[in-house]
């Protein structure tokens, strides 16, 4: 069951980031000249459906998990209290109206962006932010937030650039600039808030080592360094050379291997999500 949940933590977590990413993408960076618009809103719609299942998978499993616990099947009845009486449930019965409005509304202007971020925002209710209580609760909770939404404008917008790059024009390396800048406050934020979740559920450096939740966001920590290292040579190197050749390959295989190393991290975290936070194991 905890494999089965992790799964399902992923993709609805990787497609509630690609959802804000991409619509935070054509919100700040893409202009009327820039190539995909149409596939990027058609990967939005892809990506709002597999959150529509996933959410009502998660949703079902943790019912069937509440089940075996109280030593009785998981029947509707008990999917109702599930989602009326837990703020996990409600929140999640929120996501997925929202997921389903969205798809509706995605045409029109601002509309998209807006529930994108609070599609993503709403995640960190299920997690464990959301467990805390009091002053320091919130602050970890917004510290959460603050995280989601720059990994989706990072890690969405890295897909809906690779997509870009496939058919360059004359807007590409503006468009290019304006990213790197979005990229550069994106990861600025999820250093300062990566640290203060770490605060609440790591504890000490020495549980990184010593703990598989520690070990694990060692592991994301290598992951996000990795991505760091693709942005910084894209930044520094690949992008002041479009100013003299346009060719953009560099630029596309660097993005590509930047996505694929997020996808790997959202995996990493969903894994996280269903284990005890180090600084709680003891």
């Amino acid at each position: 069951m905890t494999d089965l949940l992790v799964a399902i933590r992923a993709f609805e977590s990787g497609a509630t980031l690609l959802v804000a990413g991409v619509l935070f993408f054509d919100t700040f960076v893409a202009d009327s000249e820039t190539n995909g618009a149409r596939s990027r809103r058609a990967l939005v719609q892809v990506a709002a459906i597999v959150g529509l299942i996933s959410g009502a998978a998660w949703i079902a499993v943790q019912a069937a998990i509440l089940g075996e616990s109280l030593s009785r099947d998981a029947d509707a009845r008990l999917l109702a209290t599930l989602i009326v009486n837990t703020q996990f449930g409600r929140v999640m019965a929120a996501r997925l109206l929202l997921f389903l409005v969205l798809i509706r509304l995605l045409r029109w202007p601002g509309v998209g962006a807006t529930l994108g971020a609070i599609l993503v925002v709403s995640l960190a209710w299920c997690g464990h932010a959301a467990a805390g209580s009091g002053q320091l609760g919130l602050v970890h909770l917004v510290a959460d937030c603050l995280h989601l939404a720059a990994a989706a404008a990072w890690l969405g917008g890295l897909v809906s650039l690779a997509g870009a790059l496939h058919r360059p024009t004359a807007a590409t390396v503006p468009m290019v600039r304006r990213f790197s800048t979005l990229g550069v406050a994106a990861v600025s934020t999820l250093a300062a808030t990566g640290l203060t979740n770490s605060a609440f559920l790591v504890g000490t450096v020495g549980n990184l080592v010593t703990t598989p939740y520690g070990r694990a966001l060692t592991l994301k920590l290598l992951l996000f360094c990795c991505m760091l290292c693709f942005a910084g040579m894209n930044r520094w190197w690949v992008l002041p050379r479009l100013q003299v050749s346009p060719d953009v390959s560099a630029l596309r295989r660097n993005t590509v291997a930047e996505a694929i190393l997020g996808g790997l991290v959202v995996l990493v975290v969903a894994w996280l999500g269903v284990q005890p936070p180090a600084a709680h194991v003891h």
